[in-house]
């Protein structure tokens, strides 16, 4: 039969395992995050992910901001960032000023819950890191 000793132990062990469990229900996969600044004097349209080049190359000249976001993007306005989350790996980034449809690009790889910058300043190829 079981003795007190050995019940207490089960328990124990018991709730051991469930505070384990529930600790560790918020998973180990952490998102990243890649973010992206407008460093320009225009209004940008951003595209991140894996087919952000195309994406923002097939915009039309002076698209509309419902343009950009049906197509998959954001639209930035100058001295603006916004923050992207995206599963660890290699990603894209597109940012067009939509007057000149210059289409400039960077590939970001990145690990499990670090986070990238890029800032887009309008001269000559330029979507840089920060």
């Amino acid at each position: 039969m079981f003795t007190r000793r050995m019940i207490l132990s089960l328990i124990a062990v018991f709730a051991l395992s469930i505070g384990s469990a529930f600790a560790g229900s918020g998973g180990t996969k952490k998102d990243a995050t890649i973010n992206v600044r407008n460093d320009s004097a225009v209004p940008i349209a951003v595209f991140v992910g894996t087919d952000a080049v195309t994406l923002g190359a097939a915009l039309p000249p002076g698209a509309s901001e419902a343009q950009v976001e049906a197509a998959g993007g954001f639209v930035l306005a100058p001295g603006a960032s916004r923050s992207t989350k995206v599963v660890a790996g290699t990603h894209p980034v597109a940012a067009s000023d939509a007057p000149k449809v210059v289409i400039q690009r960077a590939s970001a790889t990145i690990g499990k819950g670090k986070t990238l910058n890029y800032a887009y300043t309008g001269v000559g190829p330029n979507l840089a890191p920060y």
